[in-house]
């Protein structure tokens, strides 16, 4: 959902996932944990809240799906500046996605990165959002990670 953060996350999994019936669930999860409320001392989501809602995340999909599959978070225009309600402050893009690899190796997962694929024409002009040429270049990626995977065939 917009503006959701891996606590949101964690919430919903539980009550949607059984409904879904999936052999594979792509997270995507991030980008708002990055956010910072003041200043950089006060992030969204801490570090350490990130990997341990992640690893949860990763539990919750691992009981109803054969193959989860985690997306970097796919990170900002090139000339995104940090401004906004909560701006997303770029270094911690970095961490949540080293924290997401570090996740992805411990609970045997696959990763699909999407880190500097998109560029500026690929975002609307708040240069987070995507814009429709951002999001078919996102699912192309996706698509081609998902079959590296072997789990549209299997």
């Amino acid at each position: 959902m917009p503006g959701d953060t891996s606590y949101d996350l964690i919430r919903r999994m539980p009550l949607e996932l059984p409904l879904r019936g999936t052999e594979t669930v792509i997270i995507a999860i991030g980008t708002n944990d990055a956010q910072i409320m003041k200043d950089s001392a006060h992030p969204r989501v801490s570090d350490e809240e990130f990997r341990i809602n992640l690893n949860t995340c990763v539990d919750l999909a691992k009981r109803h799906a054969r193959w989860v599959i985690l997306l970097h978070p796919y990170g900002l225009s090139p000339s995104h500046t940090m401004q906004g309600i909560r701006p997303i402050c770029p270094q911690r893009l970095q961490a949540i996605n080293a924290t997401t690899s570090e996740v992805a190796q411990e609970k045997g997962c696959w990763t699909i990165d999407l880190g500097g694929a998109l560029k500026d024409d690929h975002f609307f002009d708040d240069g987070v959002h995507p814009n429709p040429k951002g999001h078919d270049l996102i699912a192309e990626l996706v698509w081609e990670g998902l079959e590296k995977t072997g789990c549209l065939g299997n």
